[in-house]
């Protein structure tokens, strides 16, 4: 008769000879361990508001513009739209449908993020400012904030302002006045007011792969909505909406200079740019 071993059973016998023969396997299956599929690509636009090169200063009298007016700047608001990428044909690689809101005040509305982006390699961008005029009718926006008060007088065809920019500026005799640069279409009378950017001319020549992000500036110059054409407080300050000369003026200015292509940077994996 056998006599059994109080320290040693069948059971026992077998689960070591299991660990014997699969050896270290039961450690070797963590996921971390496990190549990682690249995510998708990500866009991020940074919109950079400035004064001739100078981050902004709010509520302070110590900026001077084409036409000598020194002023400050208290609020600073506007919409950008039909964000567009290209490639060198001019074919669309990718389109951000959503109107886009900055406030200068405002942190959260100055940097936008968007995935997946287009794998592809991506020769310009433009973008509207503003709404066209399909999209720039009362209520095309959601009736929550900030929108409402971005709205343009229905007496003038309605839709949203553009631009809102405002503070205060020493007038001739010494005092200080306020103005309000509100800029939008006057579609009452048909003078439709937004205008097309584009970095064709400067183009960013940015191939984006899988676990790519295109990081990309814009610059707004706020001197430059008074510059060429000079556009004088004195003449034009507080009622401008029903103004078309005032208006024109400000188109004329923003289609000019007012925005610029700032840093171009793609992080992650990269393929070889190009240049032209």
């Amino acid at each position: 008769m056998l006599k059994k071993h109080p320290l040693f059973s069948l059971p026992v016998f077998l689960f070591s000879c299991s660990l014997l023969i699969s050896g270290c396997d039961l450690f070797d299956d963590d996921p971390d361990d496990q190549p990682k599929e690249p995510q998708s690509p990500k866009l991020e636009l940074t919109f950079k508001n400035q004064v001739d090169g100078l981050s902004l200063q709010f509520d302070t009298l110590i900026y001077t513009n084409a036409a000598g007016n020194l002023y400050s700047i208290e609020k600073l608001r506007y919409f950008i739209s039909n964000f567009t990428f290209y490639d060198d044909a001019g074919q669309v690689t990718y389109k951000i449908d959503s109107v886009l809101y900055i406030d200068a005040r405002d942190t959260n509305t100055q940097t936008f993020s968007f995935s997946p982006f287009t794998i592809a390699h991506h020769h310009y961008f433009t973008f509207t400012f503003g709404l066209d005029s399909a999209h720039n009718f009362t209520e095309s926006l959601p009736r929550t904030d900030p929108y409402p008060e971005m709205d343009w007088s229905p007496t003038l065809g309605g839709g949203y302002h553009f631009l809102m920019l405002e503070g205060r500026y020493r007038q001739t005799a010494g005092t200080l006045s306020g103005y309000n640069t509100h800029f939008g279409s006057r579609s009452h009378v048909r003078q439709f007011n937004h205008f097309e950017f584009s970095c064709l001319q400067a183009p960013i020549h940015k191939s984006v792969l899988k676990g790519s992000e295109l990081h990309v500036e814009i610059i707004m110059n706020v001197n430059n909505w008074y510059k060429n054409p000079i556009y004088d407080f004195n003449t034009y300050n507080l009622s401008i909406m029903n103004d078309s000369t005032a208006q024109d003026l400000l188109k004329q200015n923003g289609k000019n200079d007012v925005f610029s292509k700032g840093t171009v940077e793609v992080h992650g994996t990269i393929t070889d740019d190009h240049e032209h």
